[in-house]
């Protein structure tokens, strides 16, 4: 039986990335993106996603995204983990797999407009 998952998510990145290499040479980037939901009049609320891009597709996040970018991740993989915060209370977090970007920029704020790349690292079009 074929069994596929996909996530989309839409929010700001919520620090600048951070690359790195594992031992056999592969790029990962790491980076936070916080995703606004509104709940009735006048309520919001902020979910946290730690996002992780692997090879070509870690190298594109981390030349082009930065701190307070609007983007699009589509996510193959999502999973929860449990940790200790900051006040030492039990907290949880989700952490999805990228298998491609969307840049959301508006156009003043770039040359061009918005980007999307895939980790094949193909440039895709925007699906809307």
């Amino acid at each position: 039986m074929f069994s596929y998952m996909s996530t989309t998510l839409v929010g700001h990145v919520g620090n600048n990335p951070d690359l790195r290499y594992t031992q056999a040479g592969k790029a990962v980037c790491n980076f936070s993106l916080a995703v606004n939901l509104r709940r009735g009049e006048g309520k919001e609320i902020v979910r946290w996603f730690r996002v992780a891009c692997w090879e070509q597709l870690a190298e594109t996040a981390n030349q082009y995204i930065k701190k307070g970018d609007p983007v699009m991740v589509v996510a193959g993989d999502i999973s929860a983990s449990a940790y200790a915060g900051s006040d030492g209370k039990p907290a949880a977090g989700l952490e999805v797999t990228a298998r491609q970007l969307v840049f959301l920029r508006s156009k003043g704020e770039t040359e061009t407009e918005s980007e999307g790349w895939s980790d094949d690292g193909n440039q895709g079009d925007i699906p809307f």
